[in-house]
């Protein structure tokens, strides 16, 4: 055992881990009546049931019982590198064949799609392909924190604060009142962690020990800092905690930062764009920002491993530099953090109930069976908490920006067929657009690797996305998932919505019109025209169902990207040569296919797969709002029908997925159903798909810590209060029964408009329309319609008959 003397109050031990000799804090006295966050009396002694904090650049995790605590610190770059080869397989030159084989199948093209697609994985292995998984998320360090307890523990409480970030566990025994808080810093960018209470505890940062990373520690002063190197190559990163202990250990003060380096790849290894030597981030290596504007990337860049020695000292300068001031730091952090935090808020009138536990308000919903209006509410803060915590420099992953194990469902990726998408849902109407920066550049740093795609599986210009990513997009994926190209229109849609929902027509001309551009190239290129003229997708795919020849999201996504690219052209005055080309396209397209039994399936011809969690078929009910569905008639009578026999036969089975609930609760909202909606709000809280933090389960459990539902709710709670269609503003258009009273503020709308709304009795009390863009407005509450000009910057309140008071 080496030791190492620090500074007078404490001292700093190696052995498997650095522990360090320290201590806690005292007192807590806060009225919760009006507490906007989670309240928790149980001991989470998983890391899934942990309270979480992020900046949307890094994450913390605090799980664990009283003396036996531990702190997962995250950071949204971490990728374990898998170590694979990274080559796109050429096999455009069998599309033919591929296209043949499904032809040959006739009335059963799922069949020849899966020969044809195995019989493109034999040829993508026969040039060296070694299949495919994604570099999976993990945690960057542990900090375990060991307390000796007299007595017995009482008095036990965590809360879990939205409007500030911060995470604070509380409790007594013989010796008195010990006290941790905890948040994430927009401000100075860093973790920071504070003790207190009558005797010191120990801290411990456990060697990391995992084959696939070379980690060294080292003590300097008071810092400890921890080099790790990605042993299968892409670099690694860096992390210093600086501690700093008063009072003999009492008050205890840990600041935490990650700093995630990478380095180039071989181009035989990997075509990767982010680890490719002709990326400009290689072009002026070795800048380190200590506290990078929020979508800017936080990874140092350089040239070879070796390099990369240079970047801790600059790491523990910029520690030292640091105020270590826990109050100050959480000030400056609470006032950004609370800024996006109260832009919007659902209020149903819960009162009292807000003070409840978690726990408490879960037992009474499934005990009951209804959804209280307290935890709706707190479900409805969470989803944005979320975003406000795990968006920023990236999208959230699969777990948002969390990790407390080495084990992580589906690598913590991006899943870009459904999970990522639902995870962004909210962002736009819950007021948080200025976060959805991260996602747009993450989505622009695959677009090399799109091409690469669409080329090498499709012989096509354009772009195609793998239906999984994490440092890469590349189409590396085999087997049935290896023909999806619905990808690239349906991530492109949030482009889309940030153009509609703000009215920034330099996004829209410099941003969205030409990667849609992109996708159509690709539908040039790739689609073909049967017998009657009708343009055909083959193959083709429908999201973990089957493949088979012009899926109803291939036609949908296809409708969505060339109608909003003729609309934004249009209205740009721009690329006016090639609107009829795409005009053309889309009115090629298939028609959405109604079944005898009054449903829409995934395929033409083919029958419901009724108990799948995906709604895939409903894209243009869930996503684009495609105004087919807008029109009474038998199309929006199956899309009803539809929805309402996929969620009896879902709640039968066992594919209760977040994402699901998001999907068909947005459709019924969609669709004029508020109850069918209302009820997947309900069954997340019955079934039991929310940990005591608020953020949910992929399934009922919660099993499978995912925040696919997180993303969705608050988007699904604002489509039952305001909808904009058409260039109508519609008020409580789908009011569920549930929701006699209430008022909602924020919400963000396609047009511009930023909306707050009262009701009581079902019936619009007040309304308040701003406008951010200065375009026309026409507002509908019930069969009351209005036209109004308001002029960007303006307000306008009104009435139920929609006058102003």
């Amino acid at each position: 055992m080496i030791r190492f003397s620090l500074p007078a109050s404490f001292r700093l031990f190696f052995w498997t881990a650095l522990t360090v000799l320290l201590g806690l804090p005292g007192a807590h006295g806060k009225n919760p009546n009006d507490f906007r966050g989670s309240i928790s009396r149980v001991v989470p002694e998983q890391w899934q049931d942990g309270f979480v904090s992020g900046n949307g650049r890094m994450g913390v995790v605090l799980f664990g019982s009283p003396g036996n605590e531990t702190l997962a610190v995250n950071h949204c770059r971490l990728y374990m590198p898998a170590g694979n080869r990274e080559i796109v397989p050429d096999v455009a030159a069998y599309l033919p064949e591929v296209r043949q084989k499904i032809r040959d199948s006739g009335d059963k093209p799922w069949i020849g799609a899966r020969e044809a697609v195995a019989f493109l994985d034999a040829k993508a292995l026969d040039q060296g392909h070694e299949g495919f998984r994604t570099d999976s998320f993990h945690p960057g360090m542990f900090v375990e924190i060991r307390q000796e307890l007299k007595g017995d523990v009482r008095d036990y409480e965590r809360t879990q604060n939205f409007e500030n970030g911060e995470v604070e566990v509380r409790w007594k025994d013989e010796q008195g009142e010990f006290r941790r808080r905890m948040f994430v810093s927009r401000d100075a960018n860093l973790i920071a962690l504070s003790l207190k209470g009558p005797v010191a505890p120990q801290l411990s940062f456990p060697e990391l020990k995992r084959p696939w990373i070379d980690s060294s520690q080292r003590a300097d002063g008071e810092l400890v800092t921890v080099h790790n190197r990605y042993v299968n190559g892409k670099g690694g990163y860096d992390v210093a905690a600086r501690i700093l202990a008063r009072d003999e250990g009492r008050d205890t003060l840990v600041l935490i930062r990650v700093v995630p380096w990478k380095t180039p790849l071989p181009p035989d290894k990997s075509e990767a764009w982010a680890y490719s030597q002709e990326n400009p981030d290689f072009k002026s290596p070795g800048v380190y920002v200590p506290v990078p504007s929020t979508a800017d990337s936080s990874v140092v860049a350089y040239l070879k491993d070796d390099d990369a020695m240079v970047l801790m000292p600059l790491v523990m300068e910029s520690m030292r530099q640091l105020e270590p001031d826990y109050e100050a730091l959480l000030a400056r952090h609470a006032a950004l953090h609370g800024e996006l935090f109260r832009r919007s808020r659902l209020d149903l009138g819960s009162g009292e109930d807000r003070a409840k536990p978690t726990e408490e308000l879960i037992a009474e919903a499934m005990a009951t069976n209804t959804l209280p209006s307290a935890l709706m509410e707190k479900m409805y803060d969470a989803g944005r908490y979320m975003f406000i915590s795990a968006a920023g420099e990236l999208a959230p992953n699969l777990q948002g920006v969390w990790a407390g194990g080495w084990t992580v469902p589906w690598s913590g990726d991006f899943t870009l067929n459904t999970n990522v998408q639902s995870a962004m849902f909210s962002a736009a109407s819950a007021n948080l657009l200025d976060l959805m920066e991260g996602y747009f550049r993450l989505m622009e740093g695959f677009y090399p690797e799109w091409r690469i795609n669409a080329k090498r599986l499709y012989g096509a210009r354009g772009f195609v996305t793998n239906l999984r990513a994490s440092n890469t997009a590349l189409a590396l994926r085999g087997k049935e998932y290896g023909v999806w190209t619905a990808g690239c229109g349906w991530l492109l849609r949030y482009f889309i919505d940030y153009a509609e929902y703000t009215g920034d027509t330099e996004f829209l001309k410099n941003r969205t019109v030409p990667a849609l551009k992109e996708v159509a190239l690709f539908y040039e290129d790739f689609l073909l025209e049967g017998a009657d003229g009708t343009l055909v997708f083959i193959p083709s795919f429908n999201p973990e169902t089957a493949p088979g020849v012009s899926a109803v999201m291939d036609t949908a996504v296809a409708r969505d990207v060339l109608g909003s690219l003729v609309a934004a052209c249009r209205q740009l005055g721009i690329e006016q040569e090639n609107i009829p080309k795409w005009e053309k396209l889309r009115a090629k397209l298939p028609a959405y296919p109604i079944t005898k039994d009054g449903v829409i399936p995934e395929f033409p011809g083919g029958k419901l797969f009724a108990g799948h969690r995906h709604y895939s078929q409903l894209y243009g009910c869930y996503q684009s709002f495609d105004p087919a569905f807008l029109e009474a008639g038998p199309l929006r009578e199956a899309a009803k029908k539809t929805v309402l026999e996929k969620q009896a036969a879902i709640e039968k089975g066992k594919q209760r997925s977040g994402f699901a609930r998001v999907q068909s609760g947005v459709a019924a909202a969609f669709l004029g159903m508020p109850e069918a909606t209302y009820d997947q709000l309900r069954l997340l809280a019955t079934q039991k798909q929310i940990h005591n933090s608020l953020m949910t389960g992929h399934d009922p459990g919660p099993h499978i810590f995912n925040v696919d539902a997180n993303g969705g709710v608050p988007g699904m709670a604002a489509m039952l209060l305001v909808q904009a269609h058409g260039g109508e503003l519609q008020l409580l258009p789908a009011l569920p029964a549930a929701w006699p009273s209430g008022k909602i503020t924020g919400i963000r709308t396609r047009g511009g408009f930023e909306v707050d709304l009262e009701w009581s009795e079902g019936k619009l009390v007040r309304a308040k329309i701003h406008s951010h863009a200065g375009l026309p407005l026409k507002v509908r509450n019930g069969s009351e319609v209005g036209d109004f000009a308001l002029e960007k910057g303006k307000s306008l309140i009104l009435n139920a008959a929609l006058k102003s008071p």
